[in-house]
């Protein structure tokens, strides 16, 4: 699922101010986007709302969520996933009537990129891709604002063909290790930006019922990128 250099700026009468000001403008933009405020403006994601409620007329082709774009970087995020009310083999998830501990797990190219935190006894795990303290990461010790810490999220080039492994398991407590309920492979070509949502039969999948995967493009603007992070 390249970092803009940086440049020194002579300090002077004010300059320590310059830092702050500019963080004060990021955090009031992650708090519009958050509280659903549209952002208006040439470029950026396409907005399948407005496209939805716009008359395409009679002669249009109906529009589609946006492909995946070659070369580019993105975010991939596992939203959601839902556990069935059994493990494998029928067997409970854990002791008593527990439910599982959802943790997963992304690799690509043979290395591991992200390892989830744990949510605990929920048949339905989630996690948000805005996953950060404002006030914490928004400004680093040098003072410069650091956007890629608010992403809890690995990135991956798209090129086509370009595969990825997704594992979901349940967290043992106590350090017993973990029970493994999908472990896949899973090719980016068959998905799109935005949510993509996969439903699993029983026979083919006993222990996950469905999941949510949502592709973010790293090269979106600023407010269209803020406005993704804060839809849950």
């Amino acid at each position: 699922m390249p970092e803009p250099g940086s440049s020194e700026h002579p300090r002077g009468r004010g300059s320590g101010l310059k830092p702050l000001a500019g963080a004060l403008v990021l955090v009031a933009l992650v708090a519009a986007a958050a509280f659903g405020v549209h952002w208006h403006g040439g470029g950026g994601l396409p907005s399948l709302g407005a496209a939805a409620a716009a008359d395409p007329g009679p002669e249009a082709e109906p529009i589609g969520p946006p492909p995946l774009v070659p070369g580019h970087d993105y975010y991939v995020h596992l939203k959601l996933v839902e556990f069935r009310p059994q493990g494998p083999g029928g067997e409970a998830w854990d002791w008593g009537d527990s439910g599982p501990d959802p943790v997963y797990r992304i690799a690509w190219q043979g290395n591991t990129v992200h390892t989830s935190s744990t949510r605990g006894d929920t048949l339905i795990g989630s996690w948000d891709l805005f996953a950060a303290d404002v006030k914490e990461v928004m400004i680093d010790q040098q003072g410069r604002v650091d956007v890629e810490t608010l992403v809890d999220a690995p990135l991956i080039q798209y090129q086509p063909g370009t595969t990825f492994r997704l594992t979901v398991a349940d967290d043992e407590p106590l350090g017993m290790g973990e029970t493994v309920a999908l472990d896949t492979e899973l090719v980016m070509d068959h998905f799109h930006l935005g949510d993509n949502a996969v439903r699993f039969r029983r026979e083919e999948q006993p222990s996950i019922a469905r999941l949510i995967l949502t592709f973010t493009d790293r090269q979106a603007p600023l407010p269209d990128l803020l406005q993704v992070l804060s839809n849950r």
